[in-house]
């Protein structure tokens, strides 16, 4: 039985992926939803998410009604590459700062590009972004080349989820559930750790996270940068 066939017996939402996370058929459903304004959950390096283009308005508009998220609470930016980071965002760090830490469990605050669109998180000017150490979510925005907007697979002031089967309260609203099975990165589900880069040699922790320790060391101990508290 070939990929597609075996998704479509097993759920017309639940996508199983295989133990590579790399099955085209899987990227291609991917692609394709969100091309038509679809928004999908997918697996990260710390929790599951909800994705959707972030350049699309009535897309961000779903997201929020997804989510019953404040429209004040601003959504991620998530990237395939280091090298999108300077197109959508005014970096004030070394690429090779980026580097030490994309992929991985982390969020960068800097502030926004102009040609990010002004319906994603209106009225902020910095915007926080996102490089999974994920292969299925980095291949999906390799192969998509757009910034994708993501926020975290629940109900605002709801936990975060680990398994898909924990946010099947919303399977409902979304297009497609991509399931990695159980994400082990991030045990105690506090997800990324959230981290404002847009001083220059300076850096705050806005979310401790799941990273806090690695993220200092990185940013005080290898690049020098003063934390701010």
């Amino acid at each position: 039985m070939n990929f597609f066939a075996r998704v479509i017996k097993m759920n017309s939402k639940v996508i199983t992926l295989p133990n590579d996370l790399l099955n085209s058929k899987a990227i291609e459903i991917a692609v394709e939803t969100l091309n038509r304004g679809g928004v999908i959950s997918v697996p990260t390096d710390t929790i599951y998410g909800i994705a959707g283009k972030a350049q699309d308005a009535n897309v961000i508009n779903r997201i929020y009604q997804i989510k019953s998220r404040d429209r004040k609470k601003p959504l991620a930016l998530c990237l395939g590459s280091v090298e999108e980071i300077f197109e959508w965002s005014q970096v004030t760090v070394p690429e090779s700062l980026l580097r030490a830490m994309f992929p991985g469990p982390f969020t960068l605050i800097f502030d926004r590009s102009s040609k990010l669109s002004e319906h994603i998180n209106p009225d902020v000017k910095s915007i926080g972004i996102r490089i999974p150490d994920h292969s299925f979510i980095l291949s999906l925005c390799s192969t998509l080349r757009e910034p994708l907007a993501l926020t975290s697979a629940n109900k605002s002031f709801d936990k975060s989820c680990g398994r898909i089967d924990e946010f099947s309260y919303l399977w409902s609203n979304l297009d497609y559930v991509f399931d990695g099975g159980p994400l082990m990165g991030d045990p105690q589900k506090l997800g990324s750790t959230v981290i404002d880069l847009s001083q220059p040699k300076f850096f705050r922790i806005n979310r401790p996270g799941c990273a806090l320790n690695l993220a200092r060391s990185i940013l005080s101990d290898q690049f020098s940068l003063k934390e701010i508290f």
